[in-house]
């Protein structure tokens, strides 16, 4: 960074303010232009969150430890069937119906997300 204007402003202007902050902030700014992989802000994980802020209030009522654990599995469930391309709805539907059948480990594991056939009858 070619900083030899810097003593040209008013260090307390706005310019001068911004001179400062791209200073200090080179280094990230010419990593974020270097790696086009980055995003400029993080509004893509603003959207993620939004639905456990929005939820923010039921978890009020989970009045227990154990019902605050079964709202994590509920989400986790939610996300990882999401994340799998599955709707989480119709996810839910089949292990439902077929977690009664599970008689091993092997059952149950193959209705973990990344194994298990929904039916989209």
């Amino acid at each position: 960074m070619d900083d030899q204007h810097v003593d040209c402003v008013p260090k307390k202007s706005p310019i001068g303010n911004a001179f400062k902050y791209s200073l200090t902030y080179w280094e990230d700014l010419e990593e974020y232009l270097s790696d086009g992989r980055l995003d400029i802000d993080n509004n893509s994980t603003e959207r993620w969150i939004k639905r456990f802020v929005m939820a923010r209030k039921n978890f009020l009522f989970a009045s227990s430890q154990q019902g605050a654990d079964a709202l994590g599995v509920h989400f986790s469930l939610i996300l990882t069937a999401e994340h799998h391309g599955l709707n989480p709805y119709h996810y839910y539907v089949a292990i439902l119906k077929k977690i009664p059948y599970c008689k091993s480990l092997h059952d149950y594991e193959q209705l973990l997300p990344w194994n298990i056939k929904i039916d989209s009858s």
